[in-house]
């Protein structure tokens, strides 16, 4: 509050006031939803892509997803929810950018639609792998599984 009084003198103590200082402009809106929104997108692929890199490459972490009961359920639950969760913060995000007098709306609202999906089919990928491959199938003691990739 001592902020705003010194901006807009002793006067600024109204409720009218603090808020028009406290709005925030369309055009920074927007910077700051697609600062987030990227974020989020990139952030889905990187998990994704990490997720199946290792599983496919490196043969402790292969077998421990299909020794250990559950690990893979866990892990594709955790993934599920959050994708969720961040489909849900975009669309809020896409609703907040209706609300707003921009030239380029229709655009903008594609684009979180877009985002929406790339965030859904990069989550579609370890949860489909690991529903194929994870101990979901098949729990298998880890020596044996450690022994059959091995021989292969």
């Amino acid at each position: 509050m001592a902020t705003v009084e010194a901006e807009y003198g002793a006067a600024a103590t109204t409720d009218e006031t603090r808020s028009r200082a406290l709005k925030i402009s369309n055009a920074a809106l927007i910077r700051v939803f697609e600062l987030y929104s990227n974020a989020i997108v990139a952030f889905f692929v990187v998990q994704s892509l990490t997720l199946s890199f290792t599983f496919g490459t490196n043969l402790r972490f292969g077998c421990l997803m299909r020794s250990v009961e559950n690990l893979a359920t866990g892990i594709v639950a955790q993934m599920v929810a959050t994708a969720l969760l961040s489909c849900f913060a975009i669309y809020r995000m896409r609703c907040e950018l209706r609300g707003t007098d921009n030239d380029s709306i229709k655009l903008l609202c594609s684009l979180y639609s877009a985002k929406i999906v790339a965030i859904l089919l990069f989550t579609a990928l370890p949860v489909i792998l690991l529903l194929s491959y994870g101990s979901m199938i098949e729990t298998i003691p880890f020596q044996e599984c450690v022994r059959q990739f091995s021989e292969a």
